[in-house]
């Protein structure tokens, strides 16, 4: 009988009208991307219901071939109609590397608040810290960057912890960032209670965690 009402259902679902049925878009590359560039990391949000930001870090070998930075940078690109057509990036950061061009993750992490300020994170592989900006305007400009250090009670810990950054918002105001060290042995997080104005100085941290690599609170 179970197995009559299976068929039964298979049957009707292959008989349902095409239109029907969600209708999934083909897989698009942004426009900004072409096979003499190096695109590393994105981080989208939607800043409305029909206005999508995305943010992404580029190569200093594959710098933006429309500003030829050498170094590594982050750009915003911005589409007003669900992502069907989409603006020209814009420059957000320029990261200055001391080293050959080596490729360090800088896990983009982006956070559209309750009260709609954007805040948008990256490891700042060079000085070793986390690099935190934000914007009241959709993205159109944005705050001097914060700089805070990782996890840990060394210089050599604080580096190691950068990995993984994750922003959320746990109420209107109150913000966590959270990130781990390079084995995911370590989790720890820092808070904002001002909207990302400002960061807490302590860095918190779970215990007996092992293992664990991707973070999300």
């Amino acid at each position: 009988m179970k197995s009559l009402k299976l068929y039964l259902f298979l049957a009707l679902i292959i008989s349902v009208s095409p239109k029907y049925l969600p209708q999934i878009s083909d897989i698009t590359r942004l426009p900004v991307q072409n096979k003499n560039e190096k695109y590393l990391e994105s981080a989208p949000i939607a800043v409305t219901n029909t206005e999508l930001l995305v943010f992404f870090a580029t190569n200093r070998s594959y710098a933006d071939p429309y500003i030829h930075l050498e170094n590594d940078t982050i750009f915003s690109i911005r589409s007003f109609d669900g992502g069907i057509t989409w603006q020209k990036p814009e420059f957000i950061f320029e990261i200055i590397k001391s080293y050959s061009s080596v490729y360090d993750p800088y896990y983009l992490s982006s956070l559209k608040t309750s009260n709609g300020r954007i805040v948008l994170c990256w490891v700042d592989r060079p000085i070793g810290k986390i690099a935190i900006i934000h914007s009241d305007d959709n993205g159109y400009s944005w705050s001097d960057t914060i700089q805070v250090k990782g996890g840990g009670s060394s210089n050599y810990l604080q580096r190691a912890s950068l990995y993984d950054l994750n922003l959320s918002e746990i109420n209107s105001g109150r913000l966590i960032l959270s990130f781990n060290r390079k084995n995911g042995s370590e989790i720890y997080y820092r808070e904002s209670v001002d909207n990302g104005e400002t960061w807490s100085s302590n860095t918190y941290g779970f215990n007996n965690i092992s293992g664990k690599s991707d973070v999300y609170l």
